[in-house]
């Protein structure tokens, strides 16, 4: 199938399939990537930060892989692409470029759209703006600051330190410590929480998030509905009893562990999505440890791959896939088209708690 051709009638189901009723995928756009095309050239006397425009059509072609493979699964009138307002300057010039200036190939063409709570820069991927719990939307205060009716703050607002997988919940350390008793609430109503150890920079080739959990584990659903917790070996074979204490994790969650050899896979690989049908998205690789691992999983029918390995993303976004997107849910979808949004009430972000 093409996307000119449109899905045929099986496709099409698949796709419906593939989200709830009603519900849309959220995708950052290519703006919130833009300061990530910087590069340091190194001249006999300084240092300069420059913009690398190679390094930008490379990790702009691996978000486009993103947004082709997600047309094809769930049709791109059920995606919606944020549009983030973020210019960076051209070495030591005044003017500033964004990524509408750029002349991309016709088919990178897309609709983009501005919403709120991820309009900045320092607060533009998705996954970290909220989490959806038994269809609640729970807030992460540093992109929301002050959110509409319905929306409710939370402390497990930012996925990238949280796993959610139907009533499973795995947290890192410092969600658990800031949110006792939010978590202690959520046991009283039947959720099983349990905390994964944090990820050693120091035994990782690539940087990430230091507090980010999700591109070295990930919580899925197999073929035959049992909760799986993959992880990478680079992370359970850290050290410091970490193994250990991802199994007890995963034993609080009812999940069994898999271990997924990561030495050649790219960066963040673990950084995938699955849908309600079981189906999973995740990076093109040329080592065939993951595909393997999730075929066997969820079968070979429901296991999807972008068209080209990403590389420059995530290596230099410190993201991948799950971290562009989260999904959209009824409630709000529709407060995107409302005017008395609180636009400028934001609390002050901490950027270090962003992968910017």
């Amino acid at each position: 199938m093409t996307i000119e051709q449109g899905p045929t009638e099986h496709e099409a189901s698949k796709q419906s399939e593939r989200l709830l009723p009603g519900h849309k995928l959220l995708l950052a756009g290519p703006g919130n990537l833009l300061p990530f095309s910087l590069a340091k050239e190194k001249s006999l006397f300084r240092e300069e930060i420059i913009f690398d425009e190679h390094l930008m059509q490379s990790i702009f072609m691996e978000w486009y892989s993103i947004y082709n493979l997600f047309i094809n699964l769930v049709n791109k009138d059920n995606i919606i692409v944020s549009k983030t307002d973020t210019t960076i300057g051209k070495s030591n010039e005044d003017s500033s470029i964004n990524w509408e200036s750029i002349d991309l190939p016709e088919e990178l063409s897309f609709d983009a759209i501005k919403i709120p709570f991820l309009s900045q820069a320092s607060s533009c991927w998705p996954r970290d703006a909220y989490t959806l719990l038994d269809g609640e939307v729970l807030a992460n205060l540093f992109a929301w600051g002050a959110p509409p009716e319905g929306i409710k703050l939370s402390g497990l607002g930012e996925q990238g330190k949280v796993l959610v997988k139907n009533k499973s919940i795995l947290v890192t350390p410092d969600v658990w410590r800031k949110s006792k008793d939010e978590i202690l609430g959520l046991t009283r109503n039947g959720f099983k929480v349990g905390c994964l150890p944090c990820v050693d920079t120091s035994k990782q080739s690539y940087k990430f998030t230091e507090l980010h959990i999700d591109g070295h584990s990930a919580l899925i659903e197999d073929k035959n509905g049992t909760l799986v917790l993959l992880v990478t070996d680079s992370y359970s074979h850290q050290g410091h009893d970490t193994r250990k204490f991802i199994r007890q994790a995963a034993e609080t969650a009812e999940a069994r562990m898999v271990e997924v050899d990561d030495r050649k896979l790219p960066p963040l690989a673990l950084n995938l999505i699955q849908f309600e049908d079981r189906s999973i998205a995740f990076t093109n690789s040329e080592a065939r440890d993951l595909e393997v691992t999730l075929s066997e999983l969820v079968g070979s029918d429901k296991i999807f791959t972008t068209e080209i390995p990403l590389i420059e993303l995530p290596k230099h976004a410190l993201g991948g896939m799950r971290c562009l997107t989260n999904i959209l849910p009824p409630a709000l979808n529709n407060l995107l088209t409302k005017q008395d949004w609180p636009r400028d009430k934001r609390m002050p972000v901490d950027k270090a708690n962003w992968r910017v």
